[in-house]
């Protein structure tokens, strides 16, 4: 039996046939099977079903994005095909920042200051222990938020999702929690800022949906923590300054 390869590429064929002509059109059959990527199932929403054309299996490359996390746009002027995910962060940072308490130390770091409009902006945060003794704080939603405010003063902050009962978490000296910001922080902040309220259209129309437009932004890193048996909660914060052009 011949071996069966994952097909990305013939996504445009499938997602935009309807502007194809009738002598591009291929016979294809379905194909059930679960995708694992790095031993995780992504899901695939229904009415996006993989197909089998000659012994390949062809999947709908929005339904296998977006089931990665990624956002998914569609230049027609141009033809192309935008899918923006995270960014794993390697090499070294351009611009950093650190803020600390007695407990923390909150770094920020990006890539770069200035980036190109629609290029992949790479930002991370850290939030490091630096004690020597083991701490253990209680948390309702993620260690660390971002949040982005731009020239005119518009700021918009990732939402702090309830993780439904309060969790602890022990630190040890040397431990870090670390996040990289997600295109959806930049989409959030895009909806908010125009008043976005049909997303599903916007991603149908949007060239590269959650790509920041050119200006100035301060992107901000947030942790916010509280100690066992201490009623105050404690807050850092850290900022940077970029530059879409």
């Amino acid at each position: 039996m011949k071996k069966k390869l994952l097909g990305i590429g013939a996504a445009t064929i499938m997602v935009f046939s309807s502007t194809a002509a009738a002598s591009e059109f291929i016979s294809a059959s379905f194909f059930k099977a679960t995708i694992l990527i790095n031993n995780k199932i992504i899901d695939i929403k229904e009415g996006s079903p993989l197909l089998n054309y000659e012994d390949q299996v062809y999947v709908p490359l929005r339904a296998l994005a977006e089931g990665k996390g990624a956002l998914v746009g569609y230049d027609a002027k141009n033809r192309r095909i935008h899918v923006n995910e995270p960014s794993t962060p390697q090499g070294k940072s351009e611009l950093n920042n650190m803020t600390e308490d007695e407990n923390f130390q909150l770094h920020l770091f990006a890539d770069k200051t200035v980036y190109k409009e629609g290029e992949p902006i790479q930002i991370w945060s850290r939030l490091a222990y630096k004690n020597d003794n083991t701490l253990t704080v209680m948390r309702l939603s993620s260690p660390i938020i971002f949040y982005i405010r731009d020239h005119d003063g518009f700021s918009d902050y990732e939402g702090r999702t309830p993780i439904g009962t309060t969790e602890t978490l022990t630190y040890e000296k040397g431990d870090e929690y670390i996040k990289v910001i997600h295109p959806y922080n930049f989409l959030s902040y895009i909806a908010n800022k125009e008043g976005i309220e049909d997303i599903e259209n916007y991603f149908k129309t949007a060239t590269q949906p959650g790509q920041l437009p050119k200006g100035q932004y301060t992107v901000g890193a947030e942790a916010e923590y509280q100690i066992e048996g201490v009623a105050d909660t404690q807050k850092l914060s850290s900022e940077i300054q970029i530059t879409i052009e």
